[in-house]
Order: structure tokens, then sequence, then C-alpha cells
């Protein structure tokens, strides 16, 4: 067999492979557009569901669920309104928690969820030393009361106000993009609810935070940077 054959050979089983992965990665692509255009993918509030085209009654649900709230407590009401919370683009927090939906899914096929389960044990545990007023241990091993944990509350909210006023963005501004940004943080409470984490407290010895910093930056790179493009959010971590 002389070179140009095996060269035209060659050739062949490249183009061969470029076809194959062209068709591969236009029916993922084809697939995620269908899951969009036919509202497969839904986001969940309580017992209702809604898919990308169901803006109305996602509007009148969320209204309803801040109505309810009111009657509770009327002093509530003056807080969304100092917030702006009483009006907010429904059309992107919806399209927002379907792409929360579809990140979810993408962290379970590529195994990235498996790596949260750190994360959720390490938020379980602190959630429960909040809720039983226990002592709260940092990774260097400091120790301090709830108490102590809450004024750190209030001094990291002091100095998020001053970043905020050194870049010239308003409380509501802040807001408005905060409320979004609970959306995607809630993809952690998803996590926690899916059955994949019912195990999170088996064998869960290291607490590094690279598996979690691994996650974040997925999310990140997938959605978080799309959304400071398109809507300048300012987004802030709440640290220990």
């Amino acid at each position: 067999m002389n070179k140009s054959k095996i060269t035209s050979i060659i050739i062949v089983i490249f183009i061969g492979i470029l076809v194959i992965g062209y068709i591969f990665l236009s029916y993922n692509s084809y697939n995620l557009r269908m899951i969009h255009e036919n509202g497969r993918v839904v986001a969940k509030i309580g017992n209702e569901e809604f898919t990308s085209g169901d803006i109305e009654k996602f509007q009148k649900y969320r209204e309803k669920l801040m109505e309810e709230e009111i009657k509770k407590d009327p002093s509530v009401r003056k807080y969304y309104e100092e917030k702006g919370l009483l009006k907010v683009p429904y059309r992107k927090l919806l399209e927002t928690m379907i792409e929360t939906e579809l990140l979810i899914r993408e962290a379970e096929r590529t195994g990235l969820i498996k790596d949260a389960i750190k994360a959720a044990k390490k938020q379980v545990r602190f959630q429960k030393a909040i809720v039983n007023g226990e002592k709260i241990t940092f990774k260097d091993g400091t120790k301090i009361s709830q108490e102590d944990f809450n004024k750190l509350k209030v001094e990291f909210t002091k100095q998020r106000d001053e970043t905020l006023r050194e870049k010239g963005i308003t409380e509501k501004e802040y807001w408005d993009k905060y409320l979004i940004q609970n959306y995607i943080r809630g993809i952690a409470s998803k996590m926690m609810s899916d059955k994949i984490l019912q195990d999170a407290s088996k064998q869960i010895k290291n607490q590094n935070s690279k598996e979690t910093q691994k996650l974040i930056q997925y999310i990140y790179d997938k959605n978080i940077q799309k959304m400071k493009q398109e809507y300048k959010v300012v987004i802030y971590y709440d640290r220990l």
C-alpha cells in the first residue's frame, strides 16, 4: 500500500470522526433546545410547576404568596417596598430558574453534584449549630457563639453596603439583582432535597472546599457570568 492510499484512508477516518462529532454535538444541542421549547424542564415552587412559557402564571402565584405573607405580618409590605421587591423581572427570574434546573441536570451528568455532597454536609452542620445555639467552629479551629456570629453578619452587611456606595449601586438595584441570585443559590437547597444527597452523612471526613469551589466555578461559568454581562449583576458570596 503506497503512501497516498494511507494518507487518503487517514483523511477519510479523520473526516468521519469530525462528522460523528458534529452529529453528536448537534443532537445534544437540539435536545437542550427542545427541552426549552417544549417546556419539559420546570421550575418548582412548593407544589406548583412552571415552564418557560408560564410567565403570567408564575407572576400571579408569586404575588399570591407575597399577599399571604403580608396578611400574616403587615410590616412585611414596608420591607418589600423598601427593597423594591414588589416589582421584579418575572420573566428573567423564571428563565433563571429554568436554567438552574438545566444546571442541576448537567451537574448530575458530569458527577459534579457528587462533589457537592461535602459542601451540603458542611452546610447542614452549620445550620444545626445555628439552630441549637452551639458554638460555631471555623476552619482554623476558632470557636465563637451564635451571638458573636450574628455580630459578624452585621459587619459583613456594613462592608457590603460600603462597597455598593463605592460602586454607585443603589440598594434597590442590589436587591433586584440579589433576588435573581437567590434563585441560583437556591440550587444548593435543590441539591439538599435530592435523593442522591440522602447519604451525605456517610464517611464525609474531608471538609476541604476544593470540591465546593469547583461546583461554584462550574455554575459561574455556565450561568452567572452570562447574567453579569446581561444584567450587570454584582455578586456577593457570604463567607465565614
